[in-house]
């Protein structure tokens, strides 16, 4: 399920994209931690490249679900998957 929402949130038409994001950080707030913890994987990587688009509205739905997830999970969890992200070119992926 969350492949066909991290394909969905990739799509190039903005609306879909926001709708989709918007669905990911409801998830993150009402789905059990354990389910969470499961499907992290696909869609941190999702987000953190939204997370720095251009269109400021979509920058920022990226960022309440990234932070809806960071409340989600466990600390240990949470940096093992942001860690890779450290090393990135981008200023803003680092921050």
């Amino acid at each position: 399920m969350t492949f066909k929402l991290a394909k969905m949130v990739e799509n190039l038409r903005s609306v879909v994209s926001k709708v989709s994001l918007i669905t990911v950080r409801e998830m993150m707030e009402t789905l059990p931690k354990a389910f969470i913890e499961l499907e992290i994987d696909t869609m941190t990587t999702v987000l953190m490249k939204k997370s720095i688009d251009s269109n400021a509205f979509m920058a920022n739905e990226a960022d309440k679900a990234l932070i809806a997830m960071c409340n989600s999970v466990t600390d240990t969890k949470m940096l093992a998957q942001l860690a890779p992200f450290a090393a990135n070119k981008n200023p803003t992926v680092r921050a």
